[in-house]
């Protein structure tokens, strides 16, 4: 692996070590290594109810107000833009609840009593990303149910220089950067579960060469929180 691939996972890794430190204080004291709570609504299509995520399009019609009707795209912090109301959280609603929040923001100034109708006409493919030391580092699209040992065979399955004891989840929980570590050896023989992998998730495999050149800094991310054990 080239030193330029090396950089690139050091700074996906310590860039969201960063963003998870901001929030470590918070941490649930429950989730070890090897442990990470499931994502939020965001990222819960797949094994349940369809709910409203960024990027995707729905569809508003405010009955006897047409000029407010019309597909809008949720931008990608997760909200809408909207004639009078503005700006609204639409991230992890279900079109019900989504419909209810635009029926008490447009009551609130503009509207008397109004009904509101939200469909999802288009919903965004969900991805994972796979980093580091794997055959095919990239984004892949996934469908339903996968975990972390199928998501590695996605990118081509791990690289000789791959540290199999050092795999890090990066996830979304509850609109917070957290992330945990698994080891690949114990998963495969059927020592450790092997984990459920969510949309948005990031996947890296770390190097071996990267754990050595950058001893130091990869020491300094289990300081962020219990989501990584010493390495």
């Amino acid at each position: 692996m080239s030193m330029m691939r090396v950089l690139k996972v050091l700074v996906l890794v310590t860039g969201f070590a960063v963003a998870v430190a901001g929030c470590a204080t918070r941490t649930n004291p429950d989730l070890q290594a090897g442990q990470l709570a499931v994502p939020d609504a965001t990222t819960l299509r797949a094994a349940g109810e369809l709910r409203v995520a960024p990027l995707d399009v729905v569809d508003i019609r405010v009955f006897g107000v047409p000029e407010l009707d019309g597909a809008y795209q949720v931008d990608p912090e997760g909200n809408l833009r909207l004639p009078l109301i503005g700006i609204v959280e639409a991230n992890g609603f279900t079109t019900f609840e989504l419909a209810a929040e635009l029926e008490r923001r447009f009551g609130e100034r503009y509207i008397q009593d109004p009904q509101v109708i939200v469909q999802l006409t288009t919903e965004t493919r969900l991805q994972i990303t796979v980093e580091g030391a794997v055959d095919r580092p990239g984004i892949y699209p996934i469908s339903g149910a996968l975990t972390l040992l199928q998501a590695v065979a996605l990118s081509g399955g791990t690289a000789e220089d791959a540290d199999l004891e050092n795999v890090i989840i990066f996830r979304t929980i509850e609109g917070e950067r957290r992330a945990a570590r698994f080891d690949l050896r114990d998963i495969r023989i059927g020592a450790a579960e092997d984990p459920q992998v969510f949309g948005n998730d990031v996947v890296v495999v770390v190097q071996s060469d990267t754990r050595r050149r950058y001893v130091d800094v990869i020491r300094a991310l289990p300081a962020i929180g219990v989501f990584l054990r010493p390495w």
